[in-house]
Protein backbone atom coordinates (compact mmCIF):
# COMPACT_ATOMS: atom_id res chain seq x y z
CA UNK A 1 0.00 0.00 0.00
CA UNK A 2 1.32 3.08 -0.60
CA UNK A 3 1.80 6.28 2.34
CA UNK A 4 -0.49 9.44 1.72
CA UNK A 5 2.87 11.37 1.23
CA UNK A 6 3.50 9.03 -1.64
CA UNK A 7 0.44 9.54 -3.36
CA UNK A 8 0.33 13.40 -2.36
CA UNK A 9 3.64 13.46 -4.36
CA UNK A 10 1.92 11.58 -7.50
CA UNK A 11 -1.01 14.09 -7.07
CA UNK A 12 1.41 16.60 -7.18
CA UNK A 13 3.53 16.02 -9.92
CA UNK A 14 0.85 14.77 -12.39
CA UNK A 15 -0.57 18.62 -11.66
CA UNK A 16 2.13 19.96 -12.81
CA UNK A 17 2.65 18.23 -15.91
CA UNK A 18 -0.91 18.80 -16.67
CA UNK A 19 -0.40 22.21 -16.13
CA UNK A 20 2.77 22.42 -18.24
CA UNK A 21 1.38 20.67 -21.14
CA UNK A 22 -1.93 22.95 -21.20
CA UNK A 23 0.23 25.64 -21.43
CA UNK A 24 2.14 24.80 -24.10
CA UNK A 25 -0.83 24.16 -26.27
CA UNK A 26 -2.16 27.24 -25.70
CA UNK A 27 0.74 29.06 -26.77
CA UNK A 28 0.94 30.65 -30.53
CA UNK A 29 3.94 30.56 -32.26
CA UNK A 30 5.49 33.39 -32.43
CA UNK A 31 6.23 35.27 -35.85
CA UNK A 32 9.68 34.73 -37.35
CA UNK A 33 11.20 37.53 -38.76
CA UNK A 34 9.53 38.69 -41.95
CA UNK A 35 11.26 38.49 -45.58
CA UNK A 36 11.15 41.63 -47.53
CA UNK A 37 9.12 41.63 -50.53
CA UNK A 38 11.68 40.67 -53.38
CA UNK A 39 11.35 40.63 -57.30
CA UNK A 40 11.47 37.18 -58.68
CA UNK A 41 14.86 37.64 -60.01
CA UNK A 42 16.14 39.11 -56.51
CA UNK A 43 14.84 35.54 -55.24
CA UNK A 44 16.17 33.64 -57.79
CA UNK A 45 20.21 35.29 -57.30
CA UNK A 46 18.94 34.25 -53.45
CA UNK A 47 18.28 30.68 -53.77
CA UNK A 48 21.19 30.46 -56.11
CA UNK A 49 23.28 31.89 -53.44
CA UNK A 50 22.19 29.68 -51.30
CA UNK A 51 23.23 27.01 -53.67
CA UNK A 52 26.70 28.29 -54.43
CA UNK A 53 27.22 28.26 -50.54
CA UNK A 54 26.43 24.36 -50.16
CA UNK A 55 23.34 25.28 -48.25
CA UNK A 56 21.05 23.51 -50.87
CA UNK A 57 21.48 20.52 -52.54
CA UNK A 58 21.19 20.69 -56.56
CA UNK A 59 17.48 19.01 -56.67
CA UNK A 60 16.52 21.77 -54.21
CA UNK A 61 17.79 24.17 -56.15
CA UNK A 62 16.35 22.67 -59.43
CA UNK A 63 12.84 21.95 -57.61
CA UNK A 64 12.99 26.04 -56.01
CA UNK A 65 14.21 27.76 -58.99
CA UNK A 66 11.12 26.02 -60.94
CA UNK A 67 8.63 27.01 -58.53
CA UNK A 68 10.28 30.49 -58.91
CA UNK A 69 9.92 30.39 -62.42
CA UNK A 70 6.75 28.90 -62.75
Amino acid sequence: MYSIVTIVVIVVVIALVASWVMRGRSKRPEAGPTMPDLSVAEEVQRVEQLHDQGKMTDEEYREAKSKLLS
